[in-house]
């Protein structure tokens, strides 16, 4: 059942007619833009500042150095070079390959060819090189410096190598670039020569050597000929070799022929020791025997014909006699005849074998005949092969010679010019370069503009913005509170109650509204703030939030929750005699109440359905009360009174009563100094809320500073003027966990002497 009390009635109908606030991808970004320009205003002088020294000292360095001037020229390295006649050394001098082109490149930037190129310059040219860049006391560079990084480039695309001189004379730019291209096309030419004219002379030594080696072992091979009448050599070993081959081929055939002859004369005598003298006829050679199978075919029918008369006649009879003489007979050829097919087979057996033999003895004679052929050609082959190597090499050195002594007359590289360096103009220096210069001045005023802003704010990482809430800490922006000045502390916290300060209620009213977004409709729901450290605004914060709630509708209820150093009776006007303290510290007393109506805890008015519980005083043992069964039994006793409770806690940085007294509560109001703490140790802290049931429900960043800009926020930030904040007790500008301990340790008269001089 829903308890329609009015504050839960306002906030449903704001939920109803409002729904959660979604920010759009453009909507972010532009709001990241939006916050960069805020920190750039934050620091405008910083970024002028650092803009106008980078630019100057850019303009001023670039502008007092000496001028220089750039020439170019280039040459190309050709793939391949024009066929003058078709020897290799001459036509394939071109490309072989990208790796080329790399050698090519650490040649000209080799040292050798460094020195080849000063050793070219005249006196006149060396003095011209070397005067511009002399100081003042005379000392002049050494040419090889010009050669460097400093005064010549060499850049590659492709096959096109480009040569920068640059020098501060126009013509001595020139002089370089033009110098090192023409010195290069030298030093290939030079170094091809001297290549050549190695090479002429070994060549020409092995040409003498080789023919010398050739005329010896002609004379050597005709004087072995001469003693062993090997003149048709070559012939006896080819007949050899024929007839060593027919041999080999007849073998085979008898091999073949014997291999199946020997087969079939196993088979017969295996068939024989078994008894089974009709299978012979399953081999070939006994069953194409001439009139065998015809004996055996007459013999089928005697024994047929044997088998009829035998139904109808007995065994001595004329026919059956007559019958039985017809099988013996048959049987007596058919026997003869598979006798005579076997002794065939042996005797083939024994022709092949003794034609194998006759064929193994003219076989092992032509190999004897051969091997004899092949001795004595052994030292005349050895001859004949050492003869025709020295001649093939002869005549490649031969040729290798002449092609040589044809290419050192000719042009022998495939490096040419494709363009010369020309003097620039005396009013167009490389540098300064006038548009580069504004160029890059623009470039380091932008950078000091927005960059060293940017840089500062990003190295800075105290909680200043809305966005810093929600890109960071990952919880909703609840309001951002301006600093206000010209007010007294107890007139700032009862400004919503006294409705002093219409300005002030209007931005309690977007809190209220955006708080209304975030939860949800249950009734009597309980509140906590809190902060990281003293002096971040939870007492402003949670007297004119209750206010809020009480104008509209719904009955509030401020809890003193401090018991470490309570300042919400100064800041409402009210004392602090009776409260929380004295009664959870008297719960003896206090026990029996709590069965019949609300104990007299202290409540006090103060404004229309606002009221007050005050601390009651001061305790070092907050927890303890905090974990007591007594004050479960206060707070639930509570939340059936008010529609709206509000607890004003410790500091969470320091102390850990919120944990506890998150046990009672719904939301927890977190409430940031502007530019006070880390981001990180803000979201430390939130982290250890979140473990709570009453989790951070959004953050609310108090007393900005409006001269440093507006950052990212939902449409409540306000341009105020004002200026003093609550006290100057609370006037911390950095956390120190010991400075705040000491601080909360005070004696009550410190404490009244330091209100006091505040």
């Amino acid at each position: 059942m829903m308890d329609n009390t009015p504050s839960n009635t306002v906030i449903n109908n704001m939920q109803s007619a409002q729904p959660p606030m979604e920010t759009k991808p453009f909507e972010s970004e532009l709001m990241g833009l939006l916050n960069i320009f805020a920190i750039v205003r934050e620091r405008l002088w910083w970024g002028l500042i650092s803009a106008f020294v980078l630019s100057c000292s850019f303009l001023f360095y670039t502008f007092t150095q000496p001028k220089l001037y750039e020439s170019n020229a280039s040459i190309i390295i050709d793939n391949k070079t024009d066929k003058v006649v078709e020897i290799q050394q001459v036509v394939d001098t071109g490309l072989q390959n990208e790796k080329e082109l790399v050698n090519y490149e650490e040649q000209m930037r080799s040292r050798r060819f460094a020195d080849y190129v000063v050793e070219s310059f005249s006196p006149a040219e060396r003095a011209k090189l070397q005067n511009a860049y002399r100081d003042e006391d005379g000392n002049v560079p050494g040419l090889l410096g010009f050669l460097g990084k400093s005064g010549l480039t060499i850049k590659r695309n492709g096959q096109v190598f480009k040569v920068y001189g640059t020098h501060r004379d126009p013509e001595c730019a020139a002089l370089l670039a033009n110098r090192f291209v023409e010195r290069y096309i030298a030093f290939q030419l030079e170094r091809s020569d001297t290549s050549n004219s190695s090479a002429m002379l070994f060549l020409e030594d092995q040409v003498s050597e080789m023919r010398r080696r050739v005329e010896i072992g002609e004379s050597a091979l005709q004087a072995y000929r001469a003693k062993y009448n090997m003149v048709s050599l070559e012939d006896s070993q080819n007949l050899v070799v024929q007839r060593m081959k027919s041999l080999s081929e007849a073998m085979t055939v008898i091999q073949v022929e014997k291999l199946t002859v020997d087969t079939q004369a196993a088979q017969i005598e295996n068939i024989r020791l078994k008894g089974d003298f009709l299978r012979l006829l399953d081999i070939p050679t006994v069953n194409n025997f001439p009139g065998i199978m015809d004996t055996f075919d007459n013999l089928e029918e005697a024994r047929a014909e044997k088998a009829k008369l035998g139904a109808i006649y007995k065994a001595r009879h004329p026919r059956m006699v007559e019958i039985e003489a017809k099988i013996a007979k048959q049987s007596d050829n058919l026997n003869q005849g598979i006798e005579m097919a076997i002794a065939g087979v042996k005797h083939r057996q024994t022709e092949l074998n003794d034609r194998l033999v006759q064929i193994k003895t003219e076989l092992n004679k032509a190999e004897k005949n051969a091997l004899d052929l092949d001795r004595m050609a052994i030292d005349y082959n050895v001859l004949r092969r050492q003869i025709d190597t020295d001649k093939q090499t002869f005549e490649q050195m031969l040729t290798r010679r002449n092609d040589t002594a044809i290419s050192s007359r000719l042009s022998n590289t495939n490096v040419r010019i494709l363009d010369i360096a020309k003097a620039p103009l005396p009013d167009g220096p490389k540098y300064p370069n006038r548009f580069r210069a504004a160029i890059i001045a623009l470039a380091l005023i932008c950078f000091g503009l927005f960059g060293v802003p940017y840089g500062v704010d990003l190295l800075d990482n105290r909680l200043k913005s809305c966005f810093d809430i929600e890109a960071f800490l990952r919880k909703p922006a609840l309001g951002d509170l301006p600093l206000i000045k010209g007010m007294k502390r107890n007139e700032l916290s009862r400004a919503l109650l006294n409705n002093s300060d219409s300005d002030i209620v209007e931005m309690f009213r977007s809190v209220f509204a955006t708080i209304g977004l975030q939860i949800d409709n249950r009734p009597n729901q309980v509140f906590l703030v809190t902060s990281t450290v003293p002096a971040e605004g939870k007492t402003f914060f949670s007297a004119n939030l209750a206010g809020v709630f009480a104008k509209h509708g719904s009955k509030t209820l401020i809890i003193d929750a401090d018991f470490r150093r309570p300042s919400m009776h100064r800041a409402l006007g009210v004392e602090n005699k009776n409260g929380l303290v004295p009664f959870l510290s008297e719960n003896h007393a206090a026990q029996a109440t709590l069965n019949g109506n609300m104990p007299n805890l202290g409540v006090l008015k103060i404004g229309e359905n606002c009221f007050f519980l005050p601390s009651g005083g001061s305790a070092n043992n907050a927890t303890e009360l905090f974990d007591s069964k007594l004050f479960t039994d206060v707070m639930q006793r509570l939340r059936k009174e008010y529609d709206t409770i509000i607890i004003d806690t410790p500091p969470t940085g320091i102390f850990p009563d919120v944990l506890f007294l998150a046990a009672h509560a719904d939301h927890t109001i977190y409430v940031a100094r502007f530019n006070l703490i880390s981001r990180q140790r803000i979201k430390h802290v939130i982290q250890d809320i979140d473990e709570t049931p009453a989790k951070v429900l959004g953050v609310v960043i108090n007393g900005r500073n409006s001269r440093k800009g507006i950052r990212y926020g939902y449409g409540y930030n306000y341009n105020y003027s004002y200026g003093h904040y609550y006290n100057g007790g609370y006037g911390y500008s950095e956390y120190d966990r010991k400075k705040y301990r000491r601080h909360y340790q005070m004696s009550e008269k410190d404490k009244t002497e330091a209100d006091n001089q505040s």
